[in-house]
């Protein structure tokens, strides 16, 4: 019978590694262009739970084949996510100006307490603050509570998109050739520091939102992956041809698996990946049910501070306010680079 067993054991093993192989294969080869793909992609982490159950199984079957089975989880687990689980020295930076002190926070279009809007004086209020789903009674909200800290303020009520400033900001035309709910700003630091500043909140997937026909699910996955992945790659070219300083921040409804991540990675660091401990998921911030169904916090990392090589990421977290919100705020420090 415990031989039986640890047959079993084995081949459960080996059957869990050729499907994550499986889909690592198909991933690489087509990216987000097959909706189920991108779907399971974007919950990449979750395909590594059953190592907490293998790992401590093998210490019973102890058997090379149970072992080497694991072997390719193991590695791409590590290959994947393992850096972000050990600690780094941050980078050496210019002492002047002064580190940038960044934070984006999706608000939720439903939120209307001041409790909201004082998340930004409990995250120790930031030097430049991108602000996602601002409604016109939390843009009032807003300033009314720390107006008077930011004397830089733009807010577009229509995109729902707010930024907030202790530097110069100058909102810009957009160079993107449609309206992906991205806005360019400039902000000055001082006379010999300047950059651009894209706040995002492109299209959300809103799974728990659309309706039980399966066409319709499908039409709406496969719709928002293509306008994110356009977002990706129109910013990416944007940044490549103007060859300024950038930042891009946002909530991108997109995780680190995504074509538009990639895309946006050929131009841009991020400070998670380079400075941040552990996955940094933001969404959904807190425990909920939906359709009886419960609905665990902290799933995916879908906020995102990026930006070009002329900075360094100093440190990146995850705020634990978030009031009404259904995200958690992340913040970073960046640095300017060292000129050689």
């Amino acid at each position: 019978m415990i031989n039986i067993l640890r047959l079993a054991a084995i081949f459960f093993v080996w059957f869990y590694s050729t499907s994550l192989a499986s889909w690592w294969v198909i991933h690489l080869w087509v990216g987000d262009t097959l909706w189920w793909i991108a779907l399971i992609s974007s919950f990449s982490p979750h395909l590594f739970i059953p190592l907490l159950f293998f790992w401590p199984i093998g210490a019973w079957v102890r058997r090379p084949l149970y072992w080497t089975g694991l072997l390719l989880p193991i590695t791409l687990f590590v290959y994947l996510y393992g850096f972000l689980f050990i600690p780094r020295q941050p980078p050496a930076y210019q002492p002047e100006p002064l580190p940038l002190r960044l934070m984006t926070f999706n608000l939720w279009g439903g939120s209307h307490k001041v409790q909201t809007a004082q998340v930004i004086l409990e995250n120790g209020l930031p030097d430049i603050v991108a602000l996602q789903e601002v409604t016109w009674p939390m843009q009032k909200l807003i300033q009314q509570t720390i107006g008077q800290q930011y004397p830089y303020t733009s807010f577009d009520i229509a995109s729902g998109l707010g930024l907030l400033s202790r530097y110069p900001l100058e909102r810009m035309p957009s160079d993107l050739l449609i309206d992906l709910h991205c806005r360019q700003y400039r902000v000055t630091v001082d006379a010999t520091h300047r950059f651009r500043l894209y706040n995002c909140h492109p299209r959300s997937t809103k799974l728990f939102y659309i309706p039980d026909d399966f066409a319709v699910i499908i039409r709406q996955v496969e719709e928002t992956f293509q306008i994110r992945t356009l977002l990706g790659a129109r910013l990416a070219e944007a940044i490549k041809a103007h060859g300024e300083p950038t930042l891009v921040v946002g909530d991108f409804n997109t995780t680190d698996q995504s074509d538009a991540y990639r895309n946006l990675r050929t131009v841009l660091g991020d400070a998670h990946r380079a400075s941040g401990w552990g996955f940094g998921h933001t969404f959904p911030s807190d425990l909920g049910r939906y359709r009886d169904l419960p609905i665990v916090p902290r799933q995916v990392r879908i906020d995102l501070i990026l930006y070009t090589a002329d900075f360094v990421a100093l440190q990146s977290a995850v705020g634990t306010a978030h009031a009404e919100s259904d995200h958690l705020p992340l913040r970073a420090v960046l640095g300017w680079r060292l000129s050689h």
